[in-house]
């Protein structure tokens, strides 16, 4: 029997990340998953990575976040500038005047993270696959972070409803029974009819404490949020994919949300130097008022995991 840990979007969250990883210890886990986005909004990135470097020496099974792919951008365009800030042309930065805060506080926290990782924990972040896989010994599963249409995110793929499930099937490899996927941060599963048709052929299902039994119907399925839930319940949530019984259960973690909200708060410091930085390409942020709005806005969505 093999009984497998899905995580994903950990946003560098290390207390949501070693509560679960304590609760998969405590249910028996034999290895994990990886769906992406270890960084970003969190305070925490460098001992996230190590953690999940440790926990997947052996067996390497994940994929890279579209958080994951901006900050490795970030590190590759520092790495060509002498390590100054370098901001693309086309970044929604220059449209400061309607962007909203939420915006600032994510632009903020991906160029801090950028700065703070390192050398070792870059390396590895560079080296996530930008592509779906197959873990080994299961051909019937994909994993991916966004979507079958396109792994990583970039392109701005989401699978909310079942209009957008209805798009992954057409994506989705016919020999696939099983795909993992994260980016919403809600817990969801859709399942596919056994039918001909092309559309009309989703079914959303409920996500229920007991255990989801699998058949011959073709699942996507989403984890949730390890660090970040935005499904109105602040507890750290995944999933473990147990292979012999076939069925897949969902858990939620309680986990000491003060603590990573006190490193948060501990940004400050940092993030009034890249806000500096930010402003030198856009004169419209405020610099007295602008770092602590950040964080407070990055610990209200976690408060709030909205």
């Amino acid at each position: 029997m093999t009984r497998i840990a899905v995580l994903s979007d950990i946003h560098a969250n290390y207390q949501a990340l070693e509560a679960v990883l304590t609760d998969c210890e405590a249910r028996a886990v034999d290895t994990y998953w990886y769906l992406g986005d270890i960084v970003v909004y969190g305070p925490q990135p460098n001992q996230c990575i190590e953690r999940l470097r440790e926990l997947l020496s052996s067996e390497p099974i994940r994929v890279r976040g579209n958080n994951d792919h901006i900050v490795i951008r970030r590190i590759k365009e520092s790495e060509t500038s002498s390590g100054a800030l370098n901001l693309p042309d086309d970044s929604p930065r220059e449209l400061a005047a309607e962007r909203e805060l939420y915006v600032l506080a994510t632009d903020a926290s991906t160029i801090w993270t950028t700065r703070q990782l390192t050398q070792d924990n870059r390396d590895w972040l560079i080296g996530l696959p930008n592509n779906a896989i197959t873990p080994f010994g299961y051909a019937d599963v994909l994993l991916v972070h966004a979507s079958p249409c396109e792994s990583v995110g970039e392109e701005g793929n989401y699978l909310h409803d079942t209009q957008d499930a209805e798009e992954a099937w057409l994506s989705l490899p016919d020999h696939k029974k099983l795909c993992f996927f994260g980016h919403t941060h809600h817990r969801t599963v859709f399942r596919r009819a056994n039918t001909s048709r092309k559309y009309m052929v989703t079914e959303r299902v409920d996500v229920k404490n007991e255990p989801l039994a699998m058949d011959d119907r073709v699942l996507l399925v989403n984890p949730g949020s390890v660090g970040q839930p935005r499904d109105g319940d602040a507890t750290a949530a995944y999933a473990i994919y147990d292979t012999e019984r076939r069925h897949i259960e969902f858990y939620r973690v309680a986990y000491p949300i003060g603590e990573t909200i006190k490193a948060l708060e501990n940004m400050h410091e940092g993030l009034v130097e890249v806000i500096h930085e930010m402003k030198k390409k856009d004169n419209t942020i405020d610099m007295e008022t602008a770092p602590q709005k950040v964080i407070e806005t990055l610990s209200q969505r976690l408060r709030e995991a909205q």
